[in-house]
C-alpha cells in the first residue's frame, strides 16, 4: 500500500491502485475514494514570537519558564538518522508502540526534519517532522522522550518536552514556515490517554483544523480484509 502525505492534489490515476492520501487539506468527497475525517491542531507561527507565546495557556507558559530558569537546556537538529531511530525505539519499546526502521523512513527522507532537547549532555526528547516547503507547514510525525536522566525528574522531562516544542516553533519560524502542525487531534475519542494528549496540544493553540484521509477503493478493501483501522 502506498501512502502520500500532505498531498496538494489527489490524482484520479490512483483510483484503482492501493493508495492512501493522508492529511489532505480539503474536506470534499472525491470520486473513487473513501474519505475519512482527520483533525489536527495548528499553531500559526508567522506572527511575532511574543504573540505566539502569549496565546499559550498558563500551564504551557509556566513549564517553559521553569525549564529556562532551572536548566541550561540545548536545542539542536539531529543529523544522524540512526541516533533518532535508537532513541525513538527505546521509547517505543517502553510503552508498547511500533518501532521504526531505516527503510520505513526512506519515503520521507527529503522532507524529514528531526530535533532534540539536551540537558547535562543527555538526550531528553526528540521530535521528528515532515516539512512541506510548498505550503510552508511543518507537521509533527513522532515525539519521543527519555524515561530517566541524571538530575532530571519525570515531571521535568515533561516540562522539557513542552520547552522543546516552543524551541521547535522558533526554529521553524526562523526557517520561514507559517504553520506548526501537531500531527493529529483525537476528536471525541472518549479515551483518557488521548484526551491528555489533546490537552497538551491545545495548550499551545486552540486552532483545531479538519482535514481528510482519502482511501482508494482497493486500499480501503485491503484495510478491511487485513482488519486494519481505517481513519
Amino acid at each position: 500500500m502506498k501512502f502520500k502525505l500532505m498531498p496538494e492534489q489527489v490524482s484520479l490515476k490512483d483510483v484503482l491502485s492501493f493508495t492512501v492520501y493522508k492529511q489532505a487539506k480539503r474536506t470534499d468527497r472525491i470520486f473513487g475514494f473513501i474519505r475519512r475525517s482527520f483533525h489536527t491542531v495548528e499553531v500559526v507561527i508567522d506572527n511575532e514570537l511574543e504573540e505566539i507565546f502569549r496565546n499559550f495557556n498558563s500551564t504551557t507558559k509556566n513549564e517553559i519558564r521553569k525549564v529556562d530558569k532551572k536548566f541550561d537546556a540545548i536545542h539542536q537538529p539531529v543529523e544522524d538518522i540512526e541516533e533518532y531511530i535508537g532513541f525513538y525505539n527505546n521509547f517505543a519499546g517502553n510503552i508498547g508502540l511500533k518501532k521504526v526502521h531505516h527503510d520505513t523512513l526512506v519515503p520521507y527522507k527529503e522532507n524529514l526534519c528531526i530535533t532534540k532537547a539536551m540537558v547535562n549532555n543527555s538526550n531528553i526528547t526528540m521530535h521528528a517532522y515532515l516539512a512541506d516547503d510548498n505550503n510552508r507547514i511543518v507537521r509533527l510525525l513522532t515525539s519521543s522522550r527519555a524515561f530517566d536522566a541524571i538530575g532530571v525528574s519525570r515531571n521535568e522531562i515533561a516540562y522539557i518536552n513542552r520547552w522543546h516544542h516552543w524551541e521547535d516553533i522558533k526554529y521553524f519560524k526562523n526557517k520561514k514556515y507559517d504553520i506548526y502542525d501537531f500531527g493529529g487531534y483525537a476528536k471525541d475519542s472518549g479515551d483518557k490517554k488521548l484526551d491528555q494528549i489533546n490537552k497538551f496540544k491545545t495548550g499551545f493553540s486552540k486552532n483545531i483544523v479538519e482535514e481528510s484521509n482519502y482511501y482508494s477503493i482497493p486500499s480501503y478493501l485491503l484495510c478491511k480484509l487485513l482488519k486494519r483501522k481505517v481513519e
